[in-house]
């Protein structure tokens, strides 16, 4: 089958070749034709074409995001099949080449979000959908280097547009299946000739849901986004600026609004876990949801020679669980958590200018949370008579960095880069406990501390073979700090995650700019690779560190542009994970003697066997073709993504099996500044998991979403 698959893949490249080929002799023979156009990033903290950074970088514009259907950050392995986003009760865990977190609430990620330039550190809100964005970047490897806070497996950086002195509106609002109804803004204007202003916002209100709660008979899994954000932009002089940013997100994503068992078990009380797809049969209607603010200045000083920058930034997450262990018609075990977390961010950075042999950038960051879990509440039956039990925990942390990263031109075409950074980060946590007796004095238990010091570093040789060919090898290191146990007092904390990463790639523009192929290819090596599992007796996750892992792969991405109005594109992750020996820790789980219902764990070796979420084979082909037609400009654009499976525990018990999703669209200018647009996304209305939690209740599920669609109008004023 997987064979099946990769001639197809093959094919499907072959066929972007051949195209391009056959347009070239017509391009040279002098008929006007585009190409591939070039991507500005900021992979490196300057505006530099992709084709010319030492990184792998998948970049894509709003407008392509839109026609592939990339929505919020759980699409963006379309985008990135390298990437891989899974959305479970604990927000978005993000794999990059297998290099990932725990996914938990309680702990960050390894995969950096940024938001312009504002490290995002909430794994909670970083489930979101796109709030009129410009574009979004996706660096491969770690960027320790270069950004402030320290990313072991990639970095993911949204870019929102700038306020702007010339006045314009876009505007839209749709409608979908599930009584679903979207609305966006974006507005920005001069108030004054060095003061621009902007504010944009979208909506999402899903009228029904997925599937019932068979209990209660309520929808389950329906959700709701909303999200505003501001910039004011004060251009004091020709090289000095200042941008405040103020952003608000309420984000209740529809598959974390309810949760049910894998096919063929049972509940804790007997009752069928399973009881179709996108149904539950909870007592109680489930309910789990963020709200986020953010506030950013960004300073920027041309001083000559460099640019100062100056970023900081305030964050507020308010994170609300309300689940049930069992997933059963029974109160017999019910979790709520509520989450506070409090984030402040400074970094200071000065990047050289000009076009010289030596580029250089040096930065500082200090960084601050408070995590507040006020409280995590346990009741239902398995507590009674007691009302609830509760676990009050604070997490305080601070980090300390310095980096900085030099690129010298040694020879003609040939750049030598060398970073280094050195990271101190200081953590330390408070537990107390209580239950509903008020004869039972709460137990308040030592402070737990951690102190993690660290250099991580990056060297890179790259050369321009041509104009439009670039090669370049590369070794980085990255780490990500240890962690609590955020919700049991009782449990030892958690070693630093270690990544060493190897790659080397080719970046090439070819057939005159008809056919753009880029190659890497990797070796990720990670050291106590941190593992989230859920054993006997407890409610919550605990963490821990598993053995080494060993992620090596190669990615492909592919853009033609053969003939004016058409783009497509193939991109491709091969990725062979496998923890290292000595991996004798790991949580297993089996299923008991019938009919009892729940799960058993047990500790086992998982040595050798497939790391969490490390898909073999991905890949995506899409294309969009604009045309005119009598009543105004077409364009139609498909996607198609595969997923050769993946396992959601490292007993490799639990799998994910392939699937494929379909996403189509067409949209038609009917008005000069008027647009319809009909899509609709995975059409062929496959089932898949966004995530799967083994414990002792059993193996709890939340489905991704099925098939959708609708239509959408917008106006632009311009």
């Amino acid at each position: 089958m997987q064979t099946t698959i990769i001639r197809a893949f093959a094919m499907g490249c072959a066929s972007l070749l051949a195209i391009s080929l056959a347009t070239t002799a017509q391009a040279q023979s002098g008929a006007p034709q585009s190409g591939v156009a070039d991507i500005i990033v900021t992979a490196q903290r300057r505006n530099e074409n992709m084709q010319k950074v030492p990184i792998a970088v998948t970049a894509a514009s709003a407008e392509r995001l839109s026609q592939i259907g990339v929505a919020s950050t759980s699409d963006l392995t379309t985008l990135a099949p390298a990437v891989h986003v899974s959305t479970g009760l604990g927000g978005a865990s993000i794999a990059i080449r297998g290099v990932g977190g725990t996914g938990s609430g309680a702990d960050e990620s390894a995969n950096a979000v940024y938001i312009d330039g504002v490290y995002q550190p909430s794994p909670t809100a970083s489930l979101f959908a796109f709030n009129n964005i410009a574009r979004i970047e996706i660096l491969k490897g770690p960027q320790g280097t270069l950004f402030g806070r320290n990313a072991s497996g990639g970095l993911i950086q949204i870019i929102t547009p700038a306020p702007s002195q010339e006045t314009n509106l876009k505007a839209q609002i749709g409608y979908g299946n599930y009584d679903t109804v979207t609305a966006g803004l974006y507005a920005t204007t001069g108030i004054t000739p060095n003061l621009a202003i902007d504010v944009s916002g979208n909506y999402n209100h899903q009228g029904t849901g997925w599937g019932k709660n068979l209990t209660t008979g309520a929808d389950a899994y329906k959700g709701e986004y909303g999200g505003l954000r501001s910039k004011l932009l004060w251009t004091i002089d020709s090289g000095t600026s200042l941008t405040l940013a103020a952003m608000y997100s309420h984000a209740y994503a529809p598959n974390l609004q309810g949760g049910a068992l894998l096919p063929g078990e049972l509940t804790v009380v007997g009752t069928p876990g399973y009881n179709g797809f996108y149904n539950t049969t909870t007592n109680s209607n489930l309910r789990t949801g963020t709200d986020q603010q953010n506030y950013a200045a960004t300073f920027k000083h041309d001083l000559g020679f460099a640019t100062l920058t100056s970023i900081t930034s305030h964050d507020f997450v308010h994170f609300r669980l309300n689940t049930e262990k069992d997933l059963s018609p029974v109160p017999l075990l019910n979790l709520n958590i509520n989450s506070l977390s409090y984030s402040w961010t400074q970094e200071l950075q000065l990047a050289s200018s000009g076009d010289g042999p030596l580029k250089w950038t040096l930065g500082a960051f200090y960084y601050r949370n408070e995590l507040k879990t006020v409280p995590v509440r346990v009741t239902g039956l398995a507590v009674a008579p007691l009302a609830y039990a509760d676990t009050f925990s604070y997490a305080n942390t601070q980090s300390f960095a310095a980096y900085g990263q030099a690129t010298y031109e040694i020879a003609n075409g040939t750049r030598l880069t060398g970073g280094l950074r050195y990271t101190i980060d200081k953590r330390h946590i408070d537990f107390i406990t209580a239950i509903s007796d008020p004869a039972v004095p709460a137990t308040t238990y030592p402070r737990q501390t951690l102190e993690d010091k660290k250099p991580s570093w990056r060297v890179a040789l790259d050369h321009q073979m041509t104009r439009d060919v670039l090669l370049y090898a590369s070794y980085s290191r990255g780490f990500k700090s240890g962690l609590f146990n955020a919700t049991n007092p009782n449990l030892p904390s958690v070693r630093p995650q270690t990544v060493d990463a190897y790659e080397i790639g080719l970046k090439s523009d070819l057939l005159n700019h008809k056919l753009r192929a880029n190659i890497a290819l990797f070796d990720n090596e990670v050291q106590d690779i941190q593992i989230r599992g859920i054993p006997n007796g407890l409610t919550t996750p605990i963490f821990y560190n598993g053995a080494n892992a060993s992620f090596k792969g190669v990615d492909v991405e592919l853009e033609a542009a053969p003939m004016q109005g058409l783009t497509a594109q193939a991109n491709m992750s091969w990725l062979h994970g496998r923890y290292g020996s000595g991996f004798t820790n790991a949580l297993f789980f089996t299923l008991p003697a019938a009919p009892a219902g729940g799960l058993v764990a047990s500790v086992g070796n998982a040595s050798g066997k497939v790391p969490v979420l490390a898909s073999e084979l991905v890949f995506s082909l899409s294309a969009q073709y604009a045309f005119a037609t009598p009543i105004g400009r077409a364009t139609l654009a498909g996607s198609y993504s595969y997923n050769d499976g993946f396992y959601f525990d490292p007993q490799n018990r639990v799998r994910q099996p392939a699937y494929g999703l379909l996403n189509g669209s067409l949209s038609l200018d009917v008005l000069p500044r008027v647009a319809v647009k009909v899509w609709a996304e995975n059409i062929g209305n496959k089932h898949y998991y966004s995530d799967v939690q083994p414990d002792t209740f059993g193996d709890a599920y939340f489905p991704a979403a099925p098939r959708t669609f609708g239509v959408t109008l917008s106006y632009a004023m311009r």
